[in-house]
């Protein structure tokens, strides 16, 4: 699958839009779709990836990861999953300290060589460079979503203390209010009007 690039953060696979003219019904994703999450779930992706490198990698001279950072791994096709994405990011970033490479050079040649596998294509492409084994291990990831490590770090910066605690019954290791409450609605009712219109 190759996604072309339409507008900003917008991709499509041309080879499905003569489908799109037989549709007779659509269902609606909620993450980017009713639902503006960019503030978010990109921004957990940010302080996560910062959070991992400088308490587990003890690696604090590193880029900061940013919004070109995430669009190139998502315009792959292989990261829908922002956990994925933010151990994409936190390997190619460990690697690239441990080879000495400028990091903004060495995440956009990780982006370039990964592929719809995701992050078995980011791993493929790190290893054959550099063993990054000590930092595998630590976030043992993918692993279980309520015991993995980075999932676990992931979830609390996004949810914040309260709904983790209430979703998850532990307790977080962050203060502060959670990056989901900075989620915007993107349905309204002029959208609504439109829909019915077009697709009754």
């Amino acid at each position: 699958m190759t996604l072309t690039k339409k507008s900003e953060g917008i991709y499509t696979d041309d080879s499905k839009i003569q489908i799109l003219n037989e549709l007779d019904s659509i269902i609606f994703d909620c993450d980017g779709v009713l639902i503006d999450i960019k503030k978010s779930y990109d921004e957990t992706i940010i302080k996560t990836t910062q959070y991992v490198l400088e308490h587990l990698a003890k690696i604090d001279s590193s880029i900061d990861v940013d919004f070109k950072i995430i669009d190139g791994f998502k315009s792959t096709g292989g990261f829908n999953d922002e956990v994925d994405l933010t151990y994409a990011a936190i390997i190619s970033l460990v690697a690239a300290k441990k080879l000495e490479k400028d990091p903004t050079n060495f995440i956009f040649d990780v982006i370039e060589n990964s592929d719809h596998t995701g992050i078995v294509s980011v791993e493929k492409y790190v290893e054959n460079q550099i063993d990054i084994s000590e930092i595998k291990k630590q976030l043992s990831y993918p692993g279980t979503h309520h015991e993995n490590p980075l999932y676990q770090i992931f979830d609390q910066i996004f949810y914040g203390p309260e709904l983790y605690q209430k979703l998850f019954n532990k307790t977080s290791n962050f203060s502060g209010v959670g990056l989901i409450e900075q989620d915007d609605v993107i349905l309204n009712d002029m959208l609504f009007e439109k829909l019915q219109k077009k697709f009754n």
